[in-house]
């Protein structure tokens, strides 16, 4: 029992001794690109949101409705790199900021849905040998969404898929989730 505690003291005091340390920050460099618009090379894909839909649950006061996106466009960014050993690794961010913020429509009560921030991102895997089709595809995406009560809205959106080498889907998987937050 004495020694746990001596054990027990001795971890303690290296915890202490780490903690009084001061952190070290990663060196900045000012030409690199914000994350949300991706580097400059990247390949830039327009996403159209009108024609979707979806059904929420907590919309129109808790009685659920559909809504269809009316309008609004988003820049998806697009880069790769390819790794040591060959690998492709393609990444994705989603650019919100094109003036032209999406929008749904209620299709029971009307409420009008404009999107106010949004954060999404992708990434597939490519592996030499393989057929063309990324082995491995992850996508996320967070929305906030505010009517014209000041009711919110959050959705969580997340794909993911998984093949074999021989292009065969082994694993998928579609998540939607809606949160209604109510009046601010």
């Amino acid at each position: 029992m004495h020694w746990r505690i001596s054990i027990i003291g001795v971890l303690a005091l290296l915890v202490a001794m780490s903690c009084n340390q001061q952190p070290i920050a990663p060196p900045q460099d000012e030409g690199t690109p914000s994350f949300s618009k991706g580097p400059p090379d990247a390949l830039v894909d327009p996403i159209f949101f009108a024609g979707l839909v979806s059904f929420v649950a907590c919309a129109n006061d808790g009685a659920g409705e559909v809504l269809e996106w009316v309008s609004g466009t988003a820049d998806a960014h697009f880069w790769g790199r390819e790794t040591p050993s060959g690998n492709v690794i393609t990444s994705c961010v989603v650019d919100y900021d094109t003036g032209d913020p999406p929008t749904a429509v209620g299709q029971d009560s009307g409420d009008v849905w404009t999107l106010i921030r949004g954060e999404d991102n992708c990434h597939n895997l490519k592996i030499p040998g393989t057929l063309p089709k990324a082995l491995h595809d992850h996508f996320q995406a967070n929305e906030w969404y505010v009517n014209q009560d000041g009711e919110k809205l959050h959705g969580r959106i997340q794909f993911k898929k998984h093949r074999n080498p021989d292009g065969d889907v082994i694993f998928t998987r579609y998540v939607e989730q809606w949160t209604c937050i109510g009046k601010p």
